[in-house]
C-alpha cells in the first residue's frame, strides 16, 4: 500500500513539475483588490500578461517583504493553479481561502512562484499609506507589522507593483488598449484605481479588442488579446500587434504585400490566415503555440529569366512537401551534404523546417516572371529550429556544404543569425540567383552566387549591374542559402526574426539600415557583354588583415562564367574584411572569365573615408595604374582562364602617400586619367615624363608629344571613340612605360 501511495504522488508532483510555466516579474497584474477580513469573501482578479499551461501555479500571500529581503511568514498563502491553458490577456477571477485581509489600515497582496523561503516575484500590491507607498525600512519587530511591506526583491514601483493610498476596495480603472507593456505600466500606475472604503469593487472590463462588423471594439493597433470575428485584412496602414491573437471560425485574417501582424505569444486560428507574398508574421515568445490547421503563406520569387532557372526554397510552415512549390512537371531536388550532391524529389518529398530544398522552373508559361509557392495547411514555424548539418571534420571545408533556409514566415536578419551560429557556421551565407544566361546548354554556374557576411553584401549576374540581387542583410521568408558548416548542427530562433522587409525572394527591401555609416567600403565590379560580378573590401575595427571566419567570405570555386576576387593566401574571396583603412593599402586582385575580349573594371559604390580616398587600378601586364575614381577601367584578354598576377587595388586616404620601395613595380607607375576629351598622364613619385606617343591598333603613330614634367595633358577630340590606343611614355630615368587606353 505505501508503494502504491508513494507511485500516485510521483505521478501528480511530475504533472506539477512538467506542466509548470516559469514567470517573470509583470507575467500578471492584479486588476482588482478587496479586503473584508474574512477569508473564503475576498476576491482578487488578476490578468495574464503571458500565456500560461496549464498546471502552472501562482502563490498569494498577505505576508510582508522585509527589508532583509525575508518573508513574514505568520499570515497566509493561497495557491491558485490553471486549471487549463491559459492565454495572454485573460482575466482570472480567484477567492482567497486562506488569506484575510487588514480592514484597518491597509494590508498588500504579493504574487510569487517557489516558496516563501526562496520566492520568485511576479507582482504586488501594498494599500498601506496615506500617500500610496511601500516601507522602504521594514524590519522583524516593527508596531503594526501585519500591515507593512518592503518593495520585494526584483519588482519596481510603477512598473510591475502598484502601492496604492489606504482604501479597503479598489479596482483598476485605466485603459484596457494597447500592448503587454503598456498595460502593465497603465496599471502599475496608482493614478489609474478607483477606491470604495465601504463596498467591494468589481473590475468589470476586458483585454479582449474583437474586429467584428468592420470595427475594433477597443480602438487602435496594439492590442494585449486580438479576435479576428470578421474578415480583416492587414495593410501597411492597418497591421496590428497583439499578444495573443485568436481568428473566430468561418473568418480569415489576411496579411498583405508589406504588412506586419506581431504576436508576442499565442496563435489560437480557428478560421483561416493568409499571409501574402511580402507580409509577414512575426512571433516574439519562442514558446508560443499555435493551432489550428488552415494557414497559407505565399512567396513569390524575382523575375526568372526562363525556363529552367533554379531557386532555393524553405518551409515556413511545421509540415509542408514540395507540392508546395512545385507541379510533377518541374525538377525538385534536396541537397546532401554527405554526397555534396542533389537528390531527385517528387511533390510528396517532404520540406523540414530550417532546410532549403531547389527548385528547377518549368517549361510552359511566360517568362520573364516570377513563380509562386503557396504553403498551406500546418501553422507556422515558431521557436527555436535546430537544423542537423553536414560536417566531415576531415579539412576540406569543399566537403561541408549545407543548403539550409528561413524557417519563419517573416524576414530574419542575416547578422543575427551569423552572431547566434558563429561557431556553427562559415561567417558568409550564398544565396542562389542565377543571372548567368541560360540557352539549354550552359551549366549554372558559381558565379550566380550573391554572398552576404559582417562585412556586407556582393551581388551576382546582371541584376546586381543594375542595382539589384544584392543582399541587404535581411533574409526572406521560405528563402534558401548555402552556408559552411563548422559543427554539426545551427539553430534558428525568434531573436532572428524582424518586421517587414520581406518583400522580394532572395533579396530583402533595402530600407534595412546598412552598416554604420563609419565603415570603409568599396564595392567593384567586373562585367563584359553577357556577365558580371562583383567584390566587396571592407575595414573593420576587430577585422585582420589574415583570415577572418566571420569577414572573409569565399568565393565559390569551379566553373564560372566571369568571376572577381580578392586574393589571400592563395585563397578566392568575394568578401574581405581587413584591419582599419591605412594611408595606403595593396590588395591583389584576381579574375576569372571563360570567355576573352574586353571587359570593365568599375567602383559601384565607396563607403566611409574611401569617399576621400584615391583608387587605383593597377594593370601590371602593361604597367598602368588606372584612377577608378575617374573613369571605369577598359582591358582585353586574348584568351580564357583564370588570372591571378594581373591586377592590385590600390588605395591611397587623402593626405597619404605609396609606401613602397624602390624595387617596388608601382615606383615608376604612371597614371591615365581618361576624362572627356582629354587624356590626363601622371607619374605616382613625380618622376619627369620626357616624351609620349600614342599609337592606334595598327602601330600608326598618330601623336607625340615633348615634355619635361611629371604630367601632361593631351587634348583627345580628335582620337576616334570606342577605340583603344597605346601610349608609350618615356620617363627621364630611361624607363619606358607602354599602356592600353580606351576612350569612350
Amino acid at each position: 500500500m505505501k508503494r502504491k501511495i508513494t507511485f500516485i504522488l510521483f505521478i501528480l508532483l511530475s504533472n506539477i513539475l512538467f506542466s509548470q510555466t516559469t514567470l517573470q516579474a509583470g507575467d500578471i497584474a492584479f486588476l482588482q483588490y478587496n479586503s473584508t477580513g474574512n477569508a473564503g469573501t475576498e476576491v482578487m482578479k488578476f490578468v495574464a500578461l503571458r500565456s500560461m499551461e496549464s498546471g502552472t501555479t501562482i502563490n498569494f500571500t498577505d505576508n510582508g517583504w522585509y527589508s532583509n529581503n525575508t518573508f513574514r511568514t505568520t499570515e497566509g498563502v493561497d495557491v491558485w493553479t490553471a486549471a487549463t491553458d491559459i492565454s495572454c490577456g485573460e482575466i482570472i477571477t480567484f477567492t482567497f481561502t486562506n488569506i484575510s485581509l487588514n480592514t484597518n489600515g491597509g494590508d498588500q497582496v504579493i504574487a510569487y512562484q517557489g516558496t516563501l523561503a526562496s520566492p520568485s516575484f511576479v507582482y504586488a500590491l501594498n494599500s498601506r499609506g496615506p500617500s500610496g507607498q511601500w516601507q522602504p525600512i521594514f524590519l522583524p519587530g516593527e508596531s503594526n507589522a501585519t500591515k507593512k511591506s518592503a518593495l520585494p526583491l526584483g519588482l519596481e514601483d510603477g512598473e510591475t507593483a502598484v502601492a496604492l493610498i489606504h482604501q479597503d476596495n479598489y479596482k483598476y480603472n485605466g485603459s484596457t488598449a494597447g500592448t503587454k507593456a503598456q498595460i502593465l505600466k497603465s496599471i502599475s500606475t496608482k493614478g489609474n484605481w478607483i477606491a470604495n472604503n465601504t463596498t467591494n469593487q468589481t473590475f468589470g472590463g476586458t483585454f479582449k479588442s474583437t474586429y467584428s462588423a468592420g470595427t475594433w471594439s477597443i480602438p487602435g493597433s496594439e492590442f494585449v488579446f486580438t479576435i479576428i470575428d470578421d474578415n480583416y485584412t492587414a495593410t501597411p496602414s492597418t497591421e496590428f500587434e497583439t499578444c495573443t491573437c485568436q481568428v473566430n471560425s468561418g473568418n480569415t485574417l489576411t496579411v498583405n504585400n508589406g504588412a506586419t501582424v506581431t504576436v508576442d505569444e499565442d496563435i489560437k486560428n480557428n478560421g483561416t490566415i493568409i499571409v501574402e507574398s511580402g507580409g509577414s508574421v512575426v512571433q516574439v515568445i519562442s514558446d508560443g503555440m499555435n493551432s489550428g490547421t488552415d494557414y497559407t503563406v505565399k512567396r513569390e520569387t524575382s523575375s526568372q529569366s526562363s525556363a529552367h532557372v533554379f531557386t532555393y526554397w524553405s518551409s515556413p510552415i511545421t509540415s509542408a512537401t514540395f507540392a508546395a512549390v512545385a507541379t510533377s512537371a518541374h525538377l525538385l531536388y534536396s541537397f546532401d551534404a554527405g554526397s555534396q550532391s542533389y537528390i531527385l524529389g517528387s511533390p510528396a518529398t517532404a520540406m523540414n523546417p530550417g532546410i532549403g530544398y531547389s527548385l528547377e522552373g518549368p517549361s510552359y508559361g511566360t517568362y520573364p516572371g516570377p513563380q509562386l509557392a503557396t504553403f498551406t495547411g500546418a501553422p507556422f514555424n515558431n521557436g527555436d529550429i535546430p537544423v542537423a548539418l553536414g560536417f566531415t571534420s576531415d579539412g576540406n571545408a569543399d566537403n561541408d556544404w549545407n543548403l539550409v533556409g528561413n524557417p519563419y514566415p517573416s524576414a530574419i536578419d542575416a547578422d543575427t543569425f551569423l552572431d547566434d551560429n558563429v561557431a556553427n557556421i562559415g561567417g558568409t551565407i550564398y544565396f542562389w540567383t542565377h543571372n548567368t544566361p541560360e540557352d539549354g546548354t550552359e551549366a549554372n554556374t558559381e558565379d550566380d552566387y550573391a554572398m552576404y557576411n559582417s562585412v556586407g553584401g556582393v551581388g551576382a549576374g546582371s541584376a546586381a549591374a543594375t542595382g539589384g540581387a544584392v543582399p541587404d542583410g535581411n533574409i526572406a521568408s521560405a528563402q534558401g542559402f548555402f552556408v559552411q558548416a563548422l559543427s554539426s548542427s545551427l539553430n534558428f530562433t525568434n531573436r532572428m526574426r524582424i518586421a517587414g522587409n520581406n518583400t522580394s525572394f532572395f533579396r530583402s527591401s533595402s530600407t534595412k539600415k546598412q552598416k554604420e555609416e563609419t565603415t570603409d567600403r568599396i564595392w567593384l565590379n567586373i562585367n563584359n557583354e553577357k556577365s558580371f560580378s562583383q567584390i566587396l573590401i571592407g575595414f573593420l575595427e576587430d577585422a585582420t588583415d589574415n583570415e577572418d571566419n566571420k569577414y572573409d567570405g569565399i568565393r565559390f570555386s569551379g566553373k564560372s562564367s566571369l568571376n572577381l576576387y580578392s586574393i589571400l593566401n592563395d585563397k578566392h574571396f568575394g568578401i574581405q574584411g581587413k584591419s582599419p583603412l591605412k594611408e595606403s593599402e595593396i590588395i591583389p586582385l584576381g579574375f576569372s572569365s571563360d570567355t576573352f575580349g574586353d571587359f570593365t573594371i568599375s567602383i559601384d559604390k565607396v563607403e566611409g573615408k574611401i569617399e576621400n580616398t584615391t583608387v587605383y587600378i593597377v594593370d601590371k601586364n602593361l604597367d598602368i595604374a588606372h584612377d577608378l575614381k575617374y573613369s571605369d577601367y577598359v582591358f582585353s584578354t586574348f584568351e580564357d582562364g583564370e588570372f591571378n598576377d594581373r591586377f592590385s587595388l590600390v588605395l591611397i586616404a587623402e593626405g597619404g602617400s605609396l609606401d613602397v620601395d624602390d624595387n617596388s613595380e608601382l615606383v615608376n607607375n604612371i597614371q591615365i586619367q581618361n576624362q572627356t576629351n582629354r587624356l590626363v598622364l601622371k607619374t605616382l613619385n613625380n618622376n619627369v615624363i620626357t616624351n609620349v606617343a600614342i599609337y592606334n591598333l595598327l602601330g600608326e603613330e598618330i601623336f607625340k608629344s615633348e615634355n619635361d614634367t611629371s604630367n601632361i595633358i593631351i587634348d583627345s577630340k580628335n582620337l576616334k571613340s570606342n577605340s583603344i590606343f597605346i601610349v608609350k611614355t618615356m620617363l627621364e630615368n630611361g624607363k619606358l612605360l607602354v599602356n592600353k587606353v580606351y576612350k569612350n
